[in-house]
């Protein structure tokens, strides 16, 4: 029987765990016992190209159409095997982040928080996401509950090479997934 199958139940067990054990133990619970499936092989995102700046760290820079939510160029920021960031750059007001989104998830449920970015174009929130992930990687990490995440040894400077890939990347995928959307859309309203 699995517990995702019936997620008041999945609520509850939660609920009560979060009350019975300190969140880190309860966190490392969760990395040992149940499988993820990383956001850049969901069904929702295509096109994923992955920057390795040094060993340990990845990069995942894909196009992003999330039903609900948004579409653009998206990325995920790996350490250790643990996403510490990820960036949805999809323009006008639903452009966002997501901080540590497994750890976030397990405190609030899916889906994990998100930190809006200022209302702006694609380019504006890939501006952004370039700027957090060299400002703010290291902060995100501080604050991971895993302690291999925590005081993984991160290079600034090969970080900020790979920042600089993952715009060359995005703006690369606007040109091919956003022109193409904004020609479909045109020709609905025909």
């Amino acid at each position: 029987m699995r517990l995702a199958a019936f997620p008041r139940l999945a609520g509850l067990v939660q609920r009560l765990a979060l009350a019975v054990l300190p969140e880190p133990v309860l966190y490392r619970l969760l990395h040992l016992y149940v499988r993820r499936t990383p956001r850049p092989t969901l069904d929702t995102a295509r096109d994923d190209r992955i920057v390795v700046p040094q060993a340990g760290l990845e990069l995942h820079v894909y196009w992003s159409d999330v039903p609900g939510v948004g579409a653009g160029p998206s990325a995920s920021l790996f350490v250790a095997r643990e996403e510490v960031i990820r960036f949805d750059c999809f323009g006008g007001g639903d452009g966002h982040m997501h901080l540590n989104p497994q750890q976030a998830m397990l405190a609030s449920g899916p889906p994990a928080p998100r930190l809006y970015f200022p209302r702006g174009s694609r380019e504006d929130h890939v501006a952004r996401a370039v700027f957090e992930i060299v400002a703010n990687a290291s902060a995100a990490m501080k604050t991971n509950r895993l302690r291999r995440v925590r005081e993984f040894p991160l290079d600034d400077r090969c970080l900020e090479v790979a920042a600089r890939e993952m715009a060359t990347h995005m703006a690369e995928l606007m040109e091919r997934y956003g022109r193409a959307r904004e020609q479909r859309m045109g020709a609905q309203t025909t």
